[in-house]
């Protein structure tokens, strides 16, 4: 069947010898779903320091770097304007694509590695034509979800997906959050200053805050946060400087404390 949907964001999970791209969308009904394809491997690409053809030979006598690559080609391609020749050499997985980028830039035939710091839904992104924030179409057959992942639907990719002209905006679910954070003496550190309040609003005007016990105690501050989340279930949750700052404290004050942060789709 062929699958319409407005993406979201894009992971990856390591799965044998592939990686299992996530694809996560709303579809045209407004279902939460999430889309898995397995028919894409990161690759990296190798400027040698000899001839191209001699290079492809020496990777081949190297026992780790033949068992971590799935195919190994030759490209005419462009760096700063300029012609060279390189190799591109897909990785069988996230494992070995990480192997690989780790032990070629160490071999004597190899003047440089580009693409190896790449995620892999980074490169998915970058390799095929897909739309973020849009919509797009995939074929593919409906499977169950993933152990934990909480969607209302879940597809197995046959195809790859296409950015379909589609203007329509879907409905989203959105959720601000804003923690103010208790030191008493310099910067808050996460390891000692609790999350003293928490204010957040959604998309529909509702706002809550929360707060941490008289004592200071923010256990049930943060359980409470994870509750609220997923129980609205949000589409986007932002926040004023939150990646840099807010999401790295409070992840630290979760792990200090034992409790479990429970802010996306896989639990």
């Amino acid at each position: 069947m062929k699958v319409k949907f407005w993406l979201l964001d894009v992971s990856h999970e390591p799965a044998g010898e592939a990686s299992e791209i996530r694809l996560w969308g709303v579809d045209g009904k407004g279902r939460r779903i999430l889309i898995l394809d397995r028919g894409f491997n990161p690759s990296l690409y190798v400027i040698p320091s000899v001839d191209v053809e001699e290079a492809r030979r020496r990777l081949a006598l190297n026992p780790k770097l033949k068992q971590a690559a799935s195919r190994v080609e030759a490209e005419e391609r462009k760096l700063f304007g300029k012609p060279l020749k390189a190799l591109k050499v897909e990785a069988k997985g996230q494992e070995a694509f990480e192997a690989l980028a780790k032990v070629l830039p160490k071999e004597d035939w190899v003047k440089e590695v580009l693409h190896g710091d790449l995620r892999a839904s980074s490169q998915y992104l970058l390799s095929l034509d897909v739309k973020p924030c849009g919509w797009n179409q995939v074929e593919a057959r409906e499977v169950k979800p993933p152990r934990n992942v909480r969607v209302e639907a879940c597809f197995m990719a046959e195809g790859k997906p296409k950015a379909v002209e589609v203007l329509d905006v879907p409905k989203l679910r959105v959720l601000a959050f804003s923690p103010v954070y208790y030191s008493e003496i310099g910067s808050p550190n996460p390891l000692r200053d609790p999350v003293l309040a928490l204010a957040t609003v959604n998309g529909e005007g509702e706002a809550e805050v929360l707060t941490a016990s008289e004592k200071g105690d923010d256990r049930g501050l943060l359980e409470a946060f994870s509750s609220l989340v997923e129980a609205y279930d949000p589409d986007v949750i932002v926040g004023y400087g939150s990646n840099k700052e807010d999401y790295p404290y409070m992840v630290q004050r979760a792990e200090k404390l034992g409790v479990r942060l429970r802010l996306d789709r896989m639990g």
